[in-house]
């Protein structure tokens, strides 16, 4: 009867065991789904990567990187260019609003159209960007990627309105939203404005030898003779490999 009682308890203690190790073993499965889902993003390969989240939320649709997971299908499916890429990203910021991803999901969808030049789309999702609730810097980049994406579609007003609010400040983008708010200006004619933009861009090597033919015309359109023949003595003592220099 003792024997029973042993061989009784012992088999429920190896069923309890058997039962937590397959637990256990589960729950290891759905790590590695997730871990290597991340990985395979890092890389690139998004198809890979998406059918590895969706196996994740298939085994743990409520665990805590949940979220996560929904976020990274849905950019997944962005990369492939998949036709449900971005009604996954809407249903994502819907469903997870609180979500810290939620917060970056537009400028993550923006910032890949952007890359990928598509500057309609870029402008679609960067407008819908709640800026003052990114970081400084993802605010300055929003800010001239959105610029630059109107620039890219002759949408010369907004870009310009976009590269006013950057081109006084002292960031990685500073000398080229004077650039290209200076070139606007020129374009309409504004020439004190483009001078003041353009010579600020010049104290730049990436468009040290771009701006000055257009500094050059500015002056000649304005007959300002003098200064033409100055700027062009200021060229001569430089060392720059300036563009269209026989027309300056």
């Amino acid at each position: 009867m003792m024997r029973k009682k042993i061989f009784s308890l012992l088999f429920l203690l190896s069923c309890g065991g058997a039962a937590l190790a397959q637990q256990h073993v589960a729950e290891n499965l759905e790590a590695r789904y997730y871990r290597t889902g991340v990985e395979l993003l890092e890389k690139g390969k998004y198809g890979a990567a998406r059918q590895l989240f969706e196996k994740y939320l298939q085994h743990a649709p409520n665990d805590a990187a949940a979220g996560d997971a929904t976020y990274y299908i849905a950019y997944s499916a962005i990369g492939l260019y998949h036709a449900d890429g971005e009604k996954l990203m809407e249903e994502f910021v819907r469903e997870y609003e609180t979500h810290p991803k939620a917060v970056t999901a537009y400028y993550e969808m923006g910032s890949y159209y952007f890359r990928e030049k598509d500057y309609t789309r870029a402008i679609k999702y960067f407008e819908q960007v709640e800026v003052p609730a990114l970081s400084k810097d993802l605010q300055i980049e929003t800010r001239f990627k959105l610029a630059y994406s109107y620039f890219s579609k002759r949408n010369f007003a907004k870009a310009k309105q976009s590269f006013d609010l950057l081109k006084g400040g002292n960031h990685r983008y500073t000398y080229a939203a004077n650039y290209y708010s200076g070139f606007v200006a020129y374009r309409d004619g504004s020439y004190q404005e483009a001078l003041r933009d353009l010579r600020k861009a010049e104290e730049n090597e990436a468009y040290s030898a771009i701006v000055p033919y257009m500094i050059m015309n500015v002056y000649y359109k304005q007959r300002d003779y003098d200064r033409v023949i100055s700027y062009s003595k200021e060229l001569e003592n430089s060392s720059k490999d300036l563009r269209n220099e026989h027309e300056i």
